[in-house]
């Protein structure tokens, strides 16, 4: 994960220890989500402390991992792979969160794939869980570039136990991949997993 030695935890008051968990939710646990929204307290609630500092350089960092290259509703503000610097025009926003419009490239999507599987190594390396955000990001991504292949597959059929959500979505792409190395039995089998698995089940 990059910049992980970037303000490891200092001090023992209660903006070390926000940050401290902020810190572990990041690097320890691989939950990129409750380590933003950490770290977006932390700056909220202390920004005069050093700890807000070192939360807008991991908040950097997070952005730079989910949303490669985005541009807001009006068109102004972009975030890009190797310019942290020009951040999110709005503290508050969310880079889970739709209005952002995705304006990838095949290239930007080569470069957002690899950021994706750096962060699943180090998370494996470490023997620690990998975020299903993380996880599908890659899988879509590589679905996306037409690597329908074998280990993208199992990335879904892990998905589908870990997001029970969006079950239908993941048998679907398994499906298609199936369909696409030619394996028509399988796909047919998991395409009425879909039907089965559709009703009742949250949005993709």
């Amino acid at each position: 994960m990059d910049n992980m030695s970037a303000g490891e935890p200092t001090g023992v008051d209660e903006a070390g220890r926000l940050y401290a968990a902020a810190y572990a939710a990041h690097y320890a646990a691989g939950n990129l989500r409750e380590a933003f929204e950490l770290y977006r307290s932390l700056v909220t609630t202390h920004p005069a402390s050093a700890e807000a500092g070192y939360c807008q350089a991991q908040i950097l960092n997070i952005v730079n991992a989910v949303v490669p290259t985005v541009k807001g509703p009006d068109g102004k503000f972009v975030t890009r792979l190797k310019d942290g610097r020009k951040y999110l025009a709005d503290w508050n926003t969310d880079p889970w969160d739709s209005p952002f419009e995705q304006r990838m490239t095949p290239g930007d999507l080569k470069k957002a794939q690899d950021i994706y599987g750096n962060i699943i190594d180090q998370c494996t390396s470490c023997h620690a869980r990998v975020d299903p955000f993380v996880k599908r990001k890659f899988a879509d991504i590589s679905f996306d570039l037409g690597q329908h292949t074998t280990p993208v597959l199992e990335m879904y059929l892990s998905l589908a136990q870990e997001d029970s959500r969006n079950v239908p979505f993941y048998y679907q792409r398994v499906s298609e991949i199936y369909s696409s190395q030619g394996n028509e039995e399988e796909a047919r089998r998991f395409q009425g997993f879909v039907h089965q698995t559709q009703e009742g089940k949250g949005r993709v």
